[in-house]
């Protein structure tokens, strides 16, 4: 804060707090730990077991509702899913029981861009992306 507004709120007997919260560096961290099925509101990666392709998404349901819909989508073809589209066109295999949290966010604007940003991380290290959209 300007010292110039710092002056006037004082001058005006107003108390100024300061509050430290979410930076930049704090939504980037990666917390890279392994998942827990029951959290909600997450960036995560599926990985295929026979190639070196990553799906990164992101869910503000639990995840294994969402890693599920994955798996249901190998026999439905009406449940939308890139995982799944990747494994029947290559008859690869998912691993499913290594699927990671990368970020916890509940802002869904914050969540959307830490997904693009994992994204971007994955294609920095020239990481095979399942996702299409990107």
């Amino acid at each position: 804060m300007s010292e110039q507004i710092k002056n006037l709120m004082l001058k005006h007997e107003y108390k100024i707090v300061y509050k430290k919260g979410k930076n930049l560096k704090s939504l980037l961290s990666n917390n890279n730990t392994k998942t827990t099925l029951e959290k909600n509101n997450v960036v995560y990666n599926i990985s295929c077991n026979d190639c070196d392709a990553v799906y990164a998404g992101n869910t503000e349901r639990k995840l294994e509702t969402r890693v599920n819909e994955h798996k249901n989508a190998l026999t439905k073809s009406y449940i939308p899913s890139h995982v799944a589209d990747h494994a029947k066109q290559t008859s690869h295999n998912i691993n499913w029981d290594e699927t990671k949290i990368s970020y916890i966010e509940n802002n869904r604007e914050a969540r959307e861009l830490l997904e693009k940003w994992d994204i971007e991380k994955l294609r920095q290290k020239n990481i095979p992306l399942i996702n299409k959209q990107f």
